[in-house]
């Protein structure tokens, strides 16, 4: 049978715990998670780990989702390391946000996460939905709603819950006030390059990314970002994420995605943060002109 791909949307497989043995076949008092489908181990974890199934995760998800009446939702499952994590992502195309002074309008985006190495907790995490060009948008809130640990004891009727669901909409109203304070931040065309050129600096972005991004900012693509703010210079960042990187490298985009948040959020509270940020590095001064001169 062939090996899954390293990043796949192949979600409905079967995971096992079997004991661990050394060379001499003594127990080791460790297990392996196993797919049964290809026998791959996708994590090492002692007999107190409680393995999830992602399909009944899924399911327990969306049966939520039809109680509280969403059925109006699009489903994207993304599989990373042969299987090891899982994150379904649902968009609702009936709840949506205005963020007035860039007349853009934003969707409810939820991921329900798993895995089978210990690196994900099962849990809710909120994101967003830009609708004008589909860019995934992150957003500051912590994963929420009953997050648990996989633990021997773990019971995914008491995770995804009616209440863990109205917390997320509710938070989803809220998770805007972030974007309508990066839109209320005005900067130059050349400050825009100079962030990009310092968040690599501090290997935020990798150079072939703020290369990407910087092309995007020079000449935007959507009317909504021909204005010149942080809002605008993130959503250049997420539509080359969401549009060239995130189909084969979702966690590396994620990241990214959730690390230039972070960082703009903080420089849009003005201060020494933003100047920081906007001040160019005497070594970058010849490549930021001529990335703008070349646009």
């Amino acid at each position: 049978m062939a090996r899954p791909t390293n990043q796949s949307n192949d979600y409905d497989f079967h995971v096992e715990t079997v004991p661990l043995q050394t060379v001499d076949g003594q127990k080791a008092g460790w297990f392996a998670n196993r797919r049964t489908d290809t026998n791959d181990i996708l994590g090492v974890a002692t007999e107190h780990y409680g393995v999830v199934q992602n399909a009944d995760l899924i399911d327990k998800a969306e049966d939520t989702f039809k109680r509280n009446g969403l059925n109006n939702y699009k489903r994207n499952v993304i599989v990373s390391g042969n299987g090891s994590r899982m994150r379904a992502q649902y968009d609702f195309a009936d709840e949506s946000i205005k963020i007035p002074k860039v007349g853009d309008e934003m969707g409810f985006r939820l991921m329900v996460n798993n895995s089978f190495d210990r690196s994900l907790r099962v849990s809710f995490e909120l994101g967003m939905l830009r609708l004008v060009c589909t860019n995934g948008m992150k957003t500051l809130e912590k994963e929420f709603g009953l997050t648990r640990k996989h633990s021997s004891k773990i019971n995914i009727d008491d995770l995804i819950t009616d209440d863990a669901l109205t917390k997320a909409l509710a938070n989803f109203k809220k998770a805007g006030n972030v974007f309508s304070r990066l839109a209320d931040v005005d900067i130059s065309q050349v400050s825009g390059l100079t962030i990009l050129q310092n968040l690599t600096r501090k290997n935020v972005l990798s150079e072939k990314v703020r290369e990407n991004v910087a092309t995007l900012w020079n000449v935007p693509t959507h009317a909504e970002d021909e204005g010149r703010n942080l809002y605008n210079l993130y959503n250049a960042l997420t539509q080359h994420l969401s549009s060239e990187v995130a189909d084969e490298r979702f966690e590396y985009s994620d990241r990214v995605n959730s690390q230039v948040l972070r960082s703009l959020d903080r420089a849009s509270r003005g201060g020494a943060t933003l100047k920081k940020l906007t001040t160019a590095h005497e070594d970058d001064l010849e490549k930021i002109e001529l990335q703008l001169a070349a646009n």
